[in-house]
C-alpha cells in the first residue's frame, strides 16, 4: 500500500492511501478540509462502498484508520460547511445536476451555438470595420475562418 498526499483547494492536507490501484482518503482529513467536525457522525452518512477502514502501521503499532473513496469525499463535501465545501455544493447545483437532468445535452448545445454567434459577429464585425485596410489574402481568411465557425470547425 502507498500512500501520498492530497491537497484540498483550501490547503488542507489529506493522506491517500492507494490500494489495488484505487485511493482511499483519510477520512478524518477529509472531514477536516470540508468543515465537518463530527467524523463518526459524518461517516454514518455514506453508504457501506463509499467508506472503509485500513490497518496501517503507526508510531504505537498497528492503528484502524476510517478511510472514504472518492464518491465518499464529494458526499461529505455536499454537506460540508466551509468555503470550500460550499464551492463544491454550487457547482454540483449549478452545473453538474442542470447539465446531468438535460439528458439530450439541449443547454450545452444552445450554449455552443450562442459562442458560434459571438464568433461569428466579431468575425464580420473585424471584416466590415478594417475592410478597406485590409489585404486580399487577410479578408480571404477571415471569410474561410467565419464559415469554418459556421460549420463548427472552430
Amino acid at each position: 500500500m502507498q500512500q501520498t498526499w492530497a491537497v484540498f483547494a483550501n490547503g488542507t492536507q489529506v493522506r491517500v492511501f492507494w490500494v489495488d490501484g484505487e485511493p482511499l482518503f483519510d477520512a478524518v482529513g477529509v472531514c477536516e478540509a470540508v468543515g465537518l467536525h463530527k467524523v463518526e457522525k459524518a461517516l454514518r452518512r455514506l453508504d457501506d462502498d463509499e467508506k472503509d477502514t485500513l490497518i496501517v502501521e503507526g508510531l504505537d503499532g498497528q492503528e484502524e484508520i476510517p478511510v472514504v473513496r472518492e464518491t465518499g469525499v464529494l458526499r461529505l463535501a455536499l454537506v460540508g460547511k466551509d468555503e470550500y465545501a460550499r464551492a463544491i455544493q454550487r457547482w454540483v447545483a449549478h452545473e453538474l445536476m442542470p447539465n446531468a437532468m438535460d439528458p439530450k445535452g439541449a443547454r450545452l448545445e444552445y450554449e455552443r451555438e450562442q459562442l458560434r454567434a459571438q464568433k461569428v459577429g466579431l468575425l464580420v464585425d473585424l471584416l466590415l470595420g478594417f475592410e478597406d485596410r485590409l489585404s486580399d489574402d487577410a479578408v480571404e481568411r477571415i471569410v474561410t475562418t467565419v464559415a469554418d465557425v459556421m460549420l463548427d470547425k472552430h
